[in-house]
């Protein structure tokens, strides 16, 4: 809740001020089931101390899972990437791995994150359009590097403009 409403004080703060307000909602694809889980130990062991960093590697390593239907059941598979929903650790984990998602965003654009939700704005007398894709396009490669993918279409891009705005 404390993300929503900062982010709707800053969109109501710069109409008030007649500012040009973008928001540019982000969704990912599967996003629990996605995290590839070497990519993932390998932000954790620079962010964590080593005793921690090997309690998580053990939860996630070595892990296996089987689909079973009635009396038909599937071979055990590797389970290589994902976080475990409904647990306690899977949306920590994935705010850890989403982290560095800020070093792909451009100065000059506020976000907030809360679980797999993203929100980037950009608040302005007048913001160049260029500046939103900016950020799509910093979002899309970190997607790239971290084997992430965006739901496209849910996500969204709004423009607020106040009417007695000039721009």
């Amino acid at each position: 809740m404390d993300a929503i409403i900062k982010v709707m004080h800053d969109i109501r703060k710069a109409m008030d001020s007649k500012n040009s307000v973008y928001v540019i909602f982000f969704d990912f694809a599967k996003v629990f089931d996605m995290v590839p889980h070497d990519i993932l130990l390998h932000k954790l062991d620079k962010l964590l101390l080593p005793c921690l960093f090997k309690r998580i590697w053990v939860y996630l390593s070595n892990r296996k899972q089987r689909v079973r239907i009635n009396d038909l059941e599937t071979d055990w598979k590797p389970v290589e990437a994902g976080v475990i929903q409904g647990s306690v650790l899977g949306p920590i984990l994935f705010i850890l791995f989403i982290a560095d998602i800020n070093d792909y965003i451009p100065a000059g654009i506020d976000f907030e994150k809360y679980a797999d939700d993203i929100i980037n704005y950009i608040c302005g007398r007048s913001i160049s359009t260029e500046l939103p894709q900016q950020a799509i396009d910093g979002i899309q490669r970190w997607c790239v590097v971290n084997g992430m993918r965006l739901n496209a279409s849910k996500c969204k891009v709004l423009h607020f403009t106040s009417k007695n705005n000039d721009t």
